[in-house]
């Protein structure tokens, strides 16, 4: 990179008067400073990198998966629970109804974790989490025989005497229910366009079977009859609308928009294929387990509005506590489009009309409430939402809050494609998104030089093609939350990777760190090679770049981010370069000695030798296999010590917590690390290969 010119680069956004109206220059300029750095700065200067951008408030996604479990027995008391590891802090919830009042054992993959109380109004509650408030009975710490909760784990609610009944569960990812029979979804885009959406879903519910089934066609020709096949047999025919969209729902419950199954409809399994005339067609496959809720401390609700002619419509409702804050916020928002330009269309809430939508000359239009926002107050005569609470707007479009499949959270492939395309696309969110300009009821965000896209209410992101009308290439397939909340895409925020542990990955982010001394690079080098990559300075004179899936590449000098990959991390590593060039501070106590212990074979703890002291502290020293010494200081380094008369010596790494005893080093408990990220953390101390 040193070979790099200095860049003087300037870009205008394009001028459309039927779709902008307004020119927004952008100058950058970039210096490149090439001195040699220290790492004690962690960086070298650069000057430059002036950017009028529009950005919104981001919204911040969790990256951990809850799992929860319904606990059910003989009787009819019934619980449930729930556990979420996030950033390390742990943190499980039991509650009990219709109980029996008294004392009951909680019991987590056999091992008694606490003691729940059921009051006399037959319910209890326990919660058990690292950051418990001390002096409450209902909220207690981990305990230390805690033991490894994952998915499967099972969870008891053992009454400590006679005449109550035991209840039972098993944790699964959130959404996960075991009621739940069969879970199926297809989503495939055909060579011209064409999008297939189906969902179909079977529960049990006592000796009762029930299933829905929901199929969506997109971009296909207009006023057309489809004949519909489901694993070969004939299921109907479905005519697209005016804009090439329509849809099935069935249902074997009563529910608002759906029909009940016809008598002759095939059975769906994995593998079933569907096939919409010669348009499109895909077969069944389990769905994906969805992330937990956009804040981990609220409810979000997306409920769907249905109706008989082209207008089309979705409600999101959200009730949430902002961080730092000790009260809850709610904010409503009804949106509309393919509606009579110029019209006001009443919107209703149970049978209590809240307010009018105004459609502009483009068909769309939107009502909002928020509280803490006096413009969008919420009206006096608000009477809420609750389980089947309808809500309709005008005379032709409804919905209901039903509780099922309504969480208005992305899958997590999703979630992660969104901070991908967010950082290479370099997307961002306008003041007004110009809803429905081309006629589909899309979104639009503006993207890096002259690019724009739009997102369709199915969760389709497109690269405009510049003709009028929203038309272009169809670059993602995500959900339509990224449509319902435009934010969770242009203000993405980055995931875990369901392919590599978080033990897994913090091992790997020390490994390279310490072989190739990564110094994060100034911020005005992101994205030079037009990836939105993030680079870093290593040892000798390389230079790497992460990518926004968390690929971390040795750049080969040429004049584009390419090279060879010498690492594979994800998102997360991107965003937070620190997560990676000061990756040991993110290891755990027991990662540090963990390594410790394996990759410089210690046997043996001295403790302290009198007459040894650093900064007037006496060390306490280990041995290894191979007769090597090691002392701890008091700053917790670990030391290889040079042999000479006093302590002193080469700075392995910082070992937390193992200064008062380092003996546990040697017995320190790998239970609940993954094989992967122990085989990392086996040589992590010691001379490693060079990747350079």
């Amino acid at each position: 990179m040193d070979e790099r010119p200095i860049l003087f680069v300037i870009s205008k956004y394009p001028v459309s008067n039927s779709f902008v109206g307004f020119l927004v220059k952008r100058f950058s300029i970039m210096f490149w400073n090439t001195a040699n750095r220290r790492r004690s700065h962690r960086g070298f200067s650069a000057k430059g990198l002036c950017q009028i951008e529009l950005q919104e408030h981001r919204v911040l996604l969790s990256g951990s998966n809850k799992l929860e479990a319904v606990l059910a027995g003989s009787g009819t008391s019934f619980g449930e629970a729930e556990y979420e590891n996030k950033d390390g802090q742990r943190k499980f919830e039991v509650k009990a109804f219709n109980a029996t009042p008294g004392l009951y054992d909680v019991v987590i993959d056999g091992v008694s974790v606490g003691t729940l109380v059921v009051q006399s109004n037959k319910l209890g509650a326990l919660e058990i989490a690292d950051d418990a408030k001390p002096g409450r009975s209902d909220e207690i710490p981990i305990p230390a025989n805690w033991p490894d909760v994952k998915s499967g784990t099972g969870v008891k609610l053992m009454p400590k005497f006679a005449g109550a009944t035991t209840v039972t569960g098993t944790l699964k990812l959130e959404g996960e229910d075991d009621r739940i029979a069969s879970n199926l979804s297809v989503r495939v885009v055909s060579a011209s366009g064409g999008v297939l959406e189906s969902e179909y879903e079977v529960e049990k519910e006592g000796s009762q079977t029930k299933r829905e089934f929901e199929l969506k066609v997109y971009n296909l020709t207009p006023d057309t009859d489809y004949a519909i096949s489901i694993g070969g047999a004939a299921a109907g025919t479905l005519r697209t609308n005016a804009l090439g969209t329509a849809a099935w729902r069935y249902s074997d419950r009563s529910k608002v928009g759906y029909v009940a199954f016809p008598a002759s409809f095939p059975q769906i399994a994995e593998g079933t294929t569907i096939a919409v005339g010669q348009a499109v067609n895909g077969a069944y496959a389990a769905q994906q387990a969805v992330l937990s809720n956009i804040s981990s401390n609220g409810d979000h609700t997306k409920i769907d509005l249905y109706g008989t002619t082209s207008i089309q419509g979705r409600v999101t409702y959200e009730v949430y506590t902002p961080a730092g804050a000790s009260t809850t916020k709610r904010e409503f928002k009804a949106e509309v489009w393919n509606g009579a330009p110029g019209s006001k269309i009443n919107v209703t809430v149970g049978d209590i009309i809240v307010g009018q939508i105004s459609v502009n000359t483009k068909g769309y239009g939107k009502l909002a409430f928020e509280d803490g926002d006096s413009s969008k107050a919420f009206p006096g005569n608000w009477p809420g939402l609750n389980l089947n609470t309808i809500i309709t707007i005008g005379n032709s479009l409804s919905g209901a809050v039903t509780g099922v499949n309504q969480t208005l959270a992305p899958t997590q492939q999703n979630a992660r494609d969104a901070y991908e395309l967010d950082q290479s696309l370099g997307l961002t969110g306008l003041s007004t998104m110009y809803e429905n300009w081309g006629g589909k009821g899309e979104k639009w965000l503006k993207g890096r030089g002259e690019n724009w896209y739009f997102v369709t209410p199915d969760g389709s992101l497109y690269r405009w093609d510049g003709k009028p009308g929203s038309n272009g290439e169809r670059i993602a397939a995500l959900d339509d939350s990224f449509y319902l909340k435009p934010e969770l895409l242009h203000s993405a925020k980055a995931q875990s990777s369901a392919a590599l542990s978080d033990d897994a990955a913090k091992a790997t982010a020390a490994k390279l760190d310490r072989e190739l001394n990564l110094v994060p690079a100034a911020a005005s080098t992101t994205n030079w090679g037009g990836t939105g990559e993030k680079w870093f300075r290593g040892n000798g004179s390389n230079w790497y770049f992460i990518t926004a899936d968390g690929t971390l590449t040795r750049w080969d000098k040429s004049g584009k981010a390419k090279g060879t990959v010498v690492g594979t991390l994800d998102s997360r590593y991107h965003e937070d370069s620190t997560l990676l060039s000061d990756a040991e501070k993110y290891l755990s106590k027991d990662d540090t000695q963990i390594a410790a212990k394996s990759s410089l074979k210690l046997t043996e703890s001295r403790g302290a030798l009198k007459g040894w002291q650093v900064d007037g502290v006496e060390v306490k020293w280990l041995k290894s296999a191979d007769n090597k010494w090691y002392f701890i200081t008091k700053a917790e380094d670990l030391v290889k010590w040079d042999g000479s008369a006093k302590p002193k010596g080469t700075v392995v790494a910082k070992l937390k917590q193992s200064f008062d005893d380092p003996a546990a080093i040697l017995t320190v408990n790998t239970n609940g690390k993954s094989s992967d990220a122990l085989a990392i953390l086996d040589d992590l101390y010691i001379d490693l290969p060079d990747l350079t």
